[in-house]
C-alpha cells in the first residue's frame, strides 16, 4: 500500500511540484502576470478602476481579439449614487457603435427619471462571451461594491468560449473543466505555454497566428435542435447564472436578469436543412404566411420555432430564454428580479410593430430597440432598488404595459437628448450593419442582396436628411445641452467631434476632443481621433504622441496601423513607417498600391533589395502593374549604379 501511495504521490505532486516552481520563478521575473478585466489606475493624484485591453486577446484566444468595453470609474464610491454594472456580450457593448451601449442608454434614462440619485453606469462587455465569461466577470465586479448587478445575454452559448461549437470545445466537457481550463491558462505559467506555442505556431506557419474573424469564426459551426450537447451547454449556462446571482447577493448586490431579445420577424434562419423532417426555414415562410394574415401570435410561435431550429446557433433560442427565467424563478429573495425584453418587444407590444424597427439584424439592437431595453432596465432597476414602486414591471400579471408603451416615444427622444444621438449617427449604425452583412456568415440567407441595398440606401438618406438638419452651430448647442444634463459622460464630447467632422467643421472638434480626454484619458477613440486631427493640423509629432499612448492602450499590432504609417512617412522616418506597411501590404496583397507605398518607404529608408522584393510581391500577388513595374525597374537600374 505504502509503495502504491508514494507512486500516486510522484505522479500527482510531480507535475504540481514542477508547476508551482515555474510560477515561482515567472513570479520572480515579473513576466506573464495573471490578467483581470479590471485594474485600478492613478491619474492626477486620484485612484480609478479601468479595463485591461488584453482580456479580449485572453478570453477568446485570438491576439487581435476586440477588447473589453470601456471603463472609466472613480474608486471611491460616492454614497449620493447608484452604481450598476451591466454584464454582455455585444449586443450590450453597443455593437458595432461602443457610443450607443445599453448601459449608457440605461443611465441616461434612469437619470432623466431619477435625478435625484444619479446612476453611474459600468459595462463589463465583451464581444463573443457568453455566460463563462461573464461568470468571471461578476466575481471582479465586486470590487466595485455595485448596488446592483444586470445581465443580459444568451446569444453566445453555443459558439462563446467553453460552448460546444466553440475553439475550446475540448475543454468544455464539464463545468470543472472549463474553469480548470480559464483558471490554468491564467496563471503565469499557463499564459507562459500560450505565448510559447504562439510563438513556434508562427514560426512553422509563416503567419502571425489566427486572426479574429468576427462572425465569420463560426460560418460554419451548425448544430441541429436536438443535439444532445446542447443540454450540457443549457446546464452550464444555469449553473454560471446562479454562481452569479449567488456571488452578487453574497455581497450585498441586487441582481437584475434581462431576458434578451431577438429578430424573429425580420430575420430568416441562417442555415437550415432541407433534408430535416422541419426546417427552420418552413416553419419561417408559415410564420410569415399567419403574420401577413393577421394572426401576430400563432406567427410568432412559428417564428421561435424557426430561430430554434436555426443551423446557425447565433441567438438565443427558446430554451436559452426560459432557463433564465426559470433561475429567476428559483430564486426566493427580493433582491432577484427579471424584464423580458423578448416578450416585451413581441407579446407585450401593443403595437404589433415588425422587429426591423428594433433591430439592426439578428440581434443588434437599432437605437429604438436599445432604448426599449435600456428603459425596461431602468424601471426594473427602480422597483428592485425601491425607487418606484413595485408594479411588477417583469411580471406577466403587469395592467401597465399600454401606458408604457404609450409613454415610450418621449422616452426616446430623451434618450437621444441626454446622449447626443443624430441622424448622422443613425447612419452609421446602418451602414456598418451592411458591411456586416458581407460576411461569410449570412451567406445562405435568401434576400441578402436587398437587404444591403435597403440598409444602404437607409443609410444614405440619414445622412442626407442629417445633413440638412444639422449644422455645427446646431450639433454645438444640443452638445452643451446634453453635457448639461450629463456633465460626466465624455462620450458627448466624442459624438460632439465626430459629427462636426461629418459636417467639414473640423476646426471645432480639438475643443470637444480634448474635453472627451479630460473625463476618459485612457479612452481608445479619443486618442485615435487626436492623432488624426494632429494630421489634419500639419502635425505629426503631435500625433505620434497620441499613436504612443495607444501603445500602451491597445494589445501589440492592435492600434491604426495606417495611420502610424503615415505619421511616420510625414515626419520623415521611412523606416519607422515600414512595420505597419509591411502590415497593411500583407493584410490586402491583391492591393497593388500598398504595395508600392511599402517599396518607395523601403527604398527611402535605403533598403533597396528589399523594396524589389516588394515589387515582385505586389505584381505577384495583384497581376501587372504598370506603377509597380516601373519602379521596380527604375530599382533595378538605381542597385546597377543607373
Amino acid at each position: 500500500m505504502k509503495k502504491i501511495l508514494l507512486r500516486v504521490a510522484l505522479v500527482v505532486g510531480g507535475p504540481l511540484f514542477f508547476f508551482a516552481a515555474a510560477e515561482g520563478l515567472l513570479f520572480l521575473t515579473g513576466r506573464f502576470e495573471p490578467l483581470s478585466v479590471l485594474k485600478k489606475v492613478t491619474h492626477e493624484g486620484r485612484e480609478f478602476w479601468t479595463t485591461e485591453a488584453a482580456y479580449g486577446s485572453f478570453a477568446l484566444r485570438r491576439p487581435d481579439a476586440p477588447r473589453p468595453h470601456h471603463v472609466w470609474l472613480p474608486a471611491d464610491k460616492d454614497p449620493d449614487q447608484l452604481r450598476v454594472v451591466m454584464l454582455g456580450e455585444s449586443a450590450v457593448a453597443g455593437f458595432p457603435s461602443e457610443e450607443y451601449s445599453l448601459g449608457r442608454l440605461t443611465r441616461a434614462l434612469w437619470n432623466e427619471r431619477f435625478p435625484q440619485r444619479p446612476m453611474q453606469m459600468v459595462t463589463l462587455a465583451l464581444v463573443g462571451v457568453n455566460s463563462h465569461t461573464l461568470r468571471k466577470f461578476a466575481i471582479e465586479s465586486m470590487k466595485l461594491k455595485p448596488d446592483v448587478l444586470v445581465i443580459y445575454a444568451g446569444h453566445n452559448e453555443v459558439v462563446g468560449p467553453y460552448g460546444p461549437m466553440s475553439r475550446m470545445v475540448g475543454e468544455a466537457s464539464s463545468r470543472g473543466m472549463s474553469r480548470l481550463s480559464m483558471g490554468v491558462r491564467n496563471t503565469r505559467t499557463g499564459r507562459a505555454l500560450e505565448s510559447v506555442m504562439e510563438a513556434v505556431g508562427r514560426i512553422f506557419s509563416g503567419s502571425s497566428g489566427e486572426r479574429w474573424q468576427g462572425l465569420d469564426e463560426h460560418a460554419e459551426s451548425q448544430m441541429s435542435a436536438d443535439d444532445p450537447a446542447l443540454d450540457g451547454m443549457i446546464e452550464q449556462m444555469r449553473e454560471n447564472f446562479r454562481d452569479i446571482i449567488t456571488t452578487a447577493l453574497e455581497n450585498g448586490c441586487k441582481v437584475l436578469v434581462c431576458v434578451p431579445a431577438v429578430n424573429l420577424t425580420d430575420w430568416p434562419p441562417m442555415a437550415s436543412a432541407a433534408a430535416q423532417s422541419e426546417s427552420a426555414q418552413d416553419n419561417y415562410d408559415q410564420a410569415e404566411k399567419l403574420w401577413q394574415g393577421g394572426r401576430k401570435y400563432e406567427a410568432w410561435v412559428q417564428y421561435r420555432r424557426a430561430c430554434d431550429l436555426d443551423l446557425l446557433r447565433l441567438r438565443a433560442d427558446s430554451r436559452v430564454r426560459q432557463a433564465q427565467r426559470d433561475i429567476v424563478a428559483e430564486s426566493s429573495s427580493p433582491d432577484v428580479a427579471i424584464v423580458d425584453a423578448d416578450f416585451w418587444l413581441h407579446e407585450w407590444n401593443p403595437t404589433f410593430v415588425d422587429d426591423r424597427d428594433y433591430f439592426l439584424e439578428h440581434v443588434h439592437l437599432s437605437f429604438e430597440g436599445r432604448a426599449v431595453v435600456a428603459a425596461l432596465m431602468a424601471d426594473g432597476i427602480a422597483e428592485l432598488t425601491g425607487e418606484a414602486p413595485p408594479l411588477g414591471i417583469g411580471s406577466e400579471a403587469f395592467s401597465g404595459r399600454a401606458a408604457w408603451w404609450e409613454k415610450f416615444p418621449s422616452r426616446v427622444q430623451a434618450a437621444k437628448d441626454r446622449v447626443l444621438f443624430t441622424e448622422l449617427d443613425d447612419a452609421y449604425l446602418w451602414e456598418s450593419t451592411a458591411d456586416l452583412l458581407k460576411m461569410n456568415v449570412f451567406r445562405e440567407m435568401a434576400d441578402l442582396e436587398e437587404r444591403q441595398r435597403a440598409m444602404a440606401s437607409k443609410a444614405a438618406d440619414l445622412r442626407d436628411s442629417g445633413r440638412a438638419r444639422w449644422s455645427a452651430a446646431g450639433i454645438e448647442a444640443s452638445a452643451r445641452h446634453a453635457s448639461a444634463l450629463e456633465p460626466d459622460d465624455g462620450w458627448i464630447d466624442v459624438k460632439a467631434a465626430e459629427n462636426l467632422a461629418n459636417l467639414g467643421a473640423f476646426a471645432a472638434t480639438r475643443e470637444y476632443l480634448e474635453s472627451a480626454r479630460s473625463k476618459y484619458p485612457r479612452l481608445v477613440q479619443v486618442h485615435t481621433a487626436l492623432a488624426h486631427q494632429a494630421m489634419r493640423d500639419r502635425n505629426p509629432a503631435v500625433a505620434l504622441r497620441h499613436l504612443a499612448t495607444l501603445d500602451e492602450l491597445l494589445p501589440p499590432g492592435a492600434g491604426p496601423i495606417e495611420l502610424y504609417a503615415v505619421a511616420y512617412l510625414v515626419s520623415g522616418n521611412p523606416a519607422a513607417a515600414i512595420p505597419y506597411l509591411q502590415q497593411i501590404a500583407e493584410g490586402s496583397p491583391d492591393k497593388p498600391g500598398a504595395w508600392l507605398e511599402l517599396a518607395k518607404a523601403q527604398a527611402a529608408a535605403g533598403r533597396i533589395d528589399d523594396a524589389i522584393v516588394s515589387c515582385r510581391r505586389g505584381l505577384e500577388f495583384a497581376g501587372n502593374d504598370s506603377a509597380l513595374e516601373a519602379m521596380v525597374a527604375r530599382l533595378v537600374a538605381l542597385k546597377n549604379g543607373g
